[in-house]
Order: structure tokens, then sequence, then C-alpha cells
């Protein structure tokens, strides 16, 4: 899985906290745009592959893509903050 490129302006995180959070929940909820989306993929890839050296990138880009998709990175975080 390849990533687009973006600009400065798609990878905008919001000038708060809050708006981070919420841009960020909008991603775990299938709302964010394909930029947000491929930020959360491409990190969430990283720490795969930070946590599994022996996986391939792109498999760490597809265990991401498909935890964020099904919903399963979602399930996660709220377990993390209650």
């Amino acid at each position: 899985m390849g990533f687009a490129k973006y600009t400065e302006q798609d990878l905008f995180g919001g000038n708060t906290i809050e708006a981070a959070a919420d841009i960020f929940s909008k991603v775990l909820n299938g709302k964010g745009t394909a930029a947000q989306t491929d930020v959360v993929v491409a990190n969430a890839a990283m720490a795969i592959a930070t946590v599994h050296p022996e996986k391939e990138f792109g498999e760490c880009t597809e265990m991401a893509y498909s935890s964020l998709k099904s919903g399963k990175a979602a399930g996660v975080l709220k377990q993390l903050v209650g």
C-alpha cells in the first residue's frame, strides 16, 4: 500500500489539543479525510514495525489499515481511555 503526497494544509492537525483529538476521533470512526487517515495508518504501521521488526512495512501498513477499517482501533482506544 502506497501513500499519496499531501500538502502541509492537508495534514494540518488543528490549533488545539481538542481540535487534534476531534480529527483523530473522526479518523477512527471512518470520517477523516484521506490525508488524515493515511497519516494515522502510517504512524500505526511504524509502531507495528517497531514491535514486529520481522514484518515488512507493507504488511504492517495492511495490519494498521485493517484495524482502522474494522473498528478494532477505535475499540482499543475506548478500552484505554474508558
